[in-house]
């Protein structure tokens, strides 16, 4: 049975994988610089196939993060939550006129404690569902 750590680094080095192949797919060069005339049809074929493409890998990314900030020891975790929430976050605080060193601390302490206080209380959910109560409850009494 592989460790906690080993799983951890695993996921976190396929991550980084995928990160750096969207990124080359995104950087490559064009096969046939000379468009053709695209039809609605294929404007429409290209678009679901790009959402349904774009759909698997946010899942599955999103999964492999999900399991590693949730269940795993992963170093890198509060690193993550910092810059997801400060992706989401810091631009509407610092648009109220937070200073800018103010609202990356308030991201990063909030976010870290998002693990323990409602509505997301991660830590809380996963322990109601072991022990099979409600989880509201166990997210505002713990």
């Amino acid at each position: 049975m592989l460790s906690r750590q080993t799983v951890g680094w695993t996921i976190g080095a396929a991550i980084l994988l995928l990160i750096a192949a969207l990124f080359a797919a995104l950087f490559a060069a064009p096969e046939n610089p000379a468009a053709p005339a695209i039809d609605i049809a294929d404007l429409l074929r290209m678009t679901l196939t790009q959402a349904a493409i774009s759909t698997t890998v946010a899942t599955i990314s999103g999964t492999a993060i999900a399991i590693a900030l949730s269940r795993l020891n992963f170093r890198g975790r509060a690193l993550t939550i910092s810059i997801l929430s400060s992706a989401i976050v810091a631009p509407a605080l610092f648009e109220f006129g937070v200073p800018l060193l103010a609202t990356h601390f308030a991201v990063f302490y909030f976010g870290l404690l998002s693990d323990l206080t409602p509505p997301f209380a991660l830590a809380a959910f996963a322990g109601a569902a072991l022990a099979q109560a409600d989880p509201m409850r166990t997210a505002f009494i713990s």
